[in-house]
């Protein structure tokens, strides 16, 4: 039995989380993620944590799938916080959106919400990948929604992490999880 994603939101003390997704077969059976698929995946996670009060723990980018460990925390932002945290990640300069902006406000709404941060990375990602890489394809990039694991206990923290990082390592891309 599937259990609700609403567990994930609000819990007290927040939340840890392994999420991961694999792509979609691409032609010949090539793997879709090269240097710059994966420097691009990284940034876009990385622009989005922010408006989502989402903290990045680890994230590992391979050559057709990722793995990250992210901390939701149990509080919302606060609407000055929202404001802030919008207007940087639009990059509005001097004309700042006002502050009880519905747009703020569901910045508030949403803040800490997994699903709508993987929802805009994974959809940002897969406009860019479509539009400029070579293979002139359009749909979806993505084998499936993405995959979240609620971590509820130090031991499987430590576990998640370690699985994560040596992720190179068991696909033998590199000896050390450290020169990845």
């Amino acid at each position: 039995m599937r259990q609700l994603r609403g567990f994930i939101k609000n819990r007290p003390g927040g939340s840890y989380l392994h999420v991961y997704n694999h792509t979609v077969v691409m032609e010949n059976d090539k793997y879709p993620l090269g240097e710059i698929e994966k420097t691009k995946l990284f940034n876009t996670f990385k622009r989005y944590l922010p408006k989502y009060n989402i903290k990045l723990i680890s994230l590992v980018v391979l050559d057709n799938h990722f793995h990250t460990l992210v901390y939701c925390p149990a509080e919302k932002l606060s609407q000055h916080d929202a404001w802030k945290a919008y207007n940087k990640f639009h990059n509005t300069g001097k004309y700042k959106v006002p502050l009880n902006d519905k747009r703020i406000n569901a910045v508030v709404e949403h803040s800490n919400n997994i699903s709508e941060l993987m929802r805009e990375v994974q959809r940002e990602f897969s406009v860019w990948f479509n539009q400029t890489r070579h293979y002139k394809r359009r749909g979806a990039l993505w084998e499936d929604r993405f995959k979240s694991q609620l971590i509820e206990s130090s031991a499987y923290l430590w576990g998640c992490l370690k699985y994560i990082e040596m992720n190179p390592v068991r696909a033998n891309i590199v000896e050390n999880a450290e020169d990845y």
